[in-house]
């Protein structure tokens, strides 16, 4: 069978090259949609809104974040373990806090006193990269 579309003859192809190449389709329509989706946020006045794992900032990437109680605030996403001194995760074990806790990938927001964890039903529901700094 032959695609007029793309030019393709289907039928000198193994049900493996198929099976392959649809495959490589399916990761391909993903890519683009989440492709897609990037544009269609900096379209948005560059907020990128967090439905999935693949919409987080990079991890200790410095971003503003928006939670609708909360407002506009700034904050990174990382882990307890490579945030704090060496000191401070040393106490943190001695009080036993867990590996899995310690190295748990979450938001943290800074504030007057420093920085601080976001729980789980306070996440930010949308993000942004901070602007460039000003040219003098």
């Amino acid at each position: 069978m032959y695609n007029k579309e793309c030019g393709i003859l289907y039928d000198s192809k193994t049900k493996e090259e198929l099976k392959a190449e649809l495959e490589l389709l399916k990761n391909q329509k993903d890519e683009i949609k989440h492709h897609v989706k990037y544009v269609k946020n900096i379209l948005n006045n560059g907020w990128v809104k967090i439905e999935s794992e693949k919409d987080l900032p990079k991890t200790f990437q410095e971003v503003i974040l928006y939670r609708e109680d909360a407002g506009v605030f700034t904050g990174y996403y990382g882990n307890l373990a490579e945030s704090l001194s060496e000191m401070a995760v040393e106490q943190l074990y001695k009080e036993g806090v867990s590996e899995e806790e310690m190295w748990k990938e979450q938001f943290f927001y800074f504030g007057i006193e420093g920085h601080g964890i976001l729980e789980l039903d306070t996440e930010p529901t949308h993000w942004m990269h901070l602007p460039d700094s000003p040219k003098f």
